[in-house]
């Protein structure tokens, strides 16, 4: 993908790429999204929505806190999301990620109902793969290079193409 859609991901969701620098051993995002440009929408996509989805668990997570006599209610620590790698495998898009909890998780466990916290957990879990799937099955009916619609051609190399570009690939 070239630099400037990436820098505008970047700028978009820091949070999801806060990965980038570390090693090569940790995170592979110090490739960038190593697919082109017609996916663009499709990163953003699953970008925007993933943010969504746990910026509102962060938010709809108090709950009474049934160790206390005043009724208080405490935070259930939301997980985040980093993104360890984006790229083209056999003509889809792979969005790959690591969900990280809090350690705070553990300080709590005291006052947290520990099994509502693994199912919402479970749940969040749930709608990120979700996405990612989503991703993966839109990019095939999206072409890779132009961002229209395409289809998948798995003459020698797998590639997702329009038309035109297929034609001028000798996939057709």
């Amino acid at each position: 993908m070239n630099v400037e859609l990436e820098n505008k991901l970047i700028e978009a969701f820091p949070a999801l790429f806060a990965g980038r620098h570390e090693p090569i051993t940790q995170n592979l995002m110090i490739f960038g999204c190593e697919c082109s440009d017609g996916w663009y929408d499709l990163i953003r996509d699953f970008c925007f929505l993933a943010k969504l989805r746990l910026d509102s668990a962060e938010g709809v997570n108090k709950k009474k806190n049934k160790g206390t006599k005043s009724g208080e209610y405490i935070d259930y620590p939301a997980p985040t999301l980093k993104l360890v790698q984006i790229k083209e495998k056999y003509g889809t898009l792979r969005i790959y990620y690591d969900l990280i909890y809090p350690e705070s998780v553990e300080e709590l466990d005291a006052q947290i109902d520990i099994e509502d916290l693994r199912k919402r957990d479970g749940r969040i879990y749930e709608y990120i793969l979700a996405l990612s799937d989503y991703a993966m099955q839109a990019s095939m009916r999206t072409c890779e290079i132009t961002g229209k619609p395409g289809k998948l051609y798995t003459k020698g190399w797998h590639r997702t193409l329009c038309l035109e570009e297929a034609e001028k690939a000798n996939y057709i």
